[in-house]
């Protein structure tokens, strides 16, 4: 209470102090104005400018927390609600561990004959004509 008494008493100061008058002009709007007073609103307009925006923003992600906290509460309640699955003893688990069975290798294709009874051709010769 008495930091807020304080700045009002130097703002209070600060308009007494800059009475001179200035014309100002806003959108089309004219005025004349103490500085004083015209440096005061600025100042509140600029706060408006950020309060207003920030304040949205804040109620924005508010109620996007309590969608997801619903939402986790829902969650965590189903999850109660099921009976937990059925798991083997860690003994069982040890004694019989589970391994995937060996496949057998693959069988060569039977259309395909024998390498020896495929004969060679010498490489061509690149300098000779064709």
């Amino acid at each position: 209470m008495g930091a807020s008494a304080v700045v009002l008493l130097l703002l209070l100061i600060f308009i007494l102090e800059n009475q001179r008058h200035v014309n100002i002009g806003f959108f089309g709007a004219h005025a004349s104005l103490p500085v004083g007073v015209a440096m005061l609103l600025a100042a509140v307009g600029g706060a408006l400018v950020v309060i207003i925006p920030g304040t949205g923003r804040i109620i924005q992600l508010r109620l996007t927390a309590r969608r997801h906290r619903r939402k986790d509460t829902a969650v965590a309640k189903a999850a109660a609600q099921q009976p937990p699955a059925p798991q083997q003893p860690p003994a069982a688990q040890q004694l019989a561990p589970q391994e995937p069975a060996p496949q057998p290798p693959p069988a060569a294709p039977e259309s395909q004959p024998p390498a020896a009874a495929v004969p060679q051709q010498p490489p061509a010769n690149p300098a000779q004509p064709v």
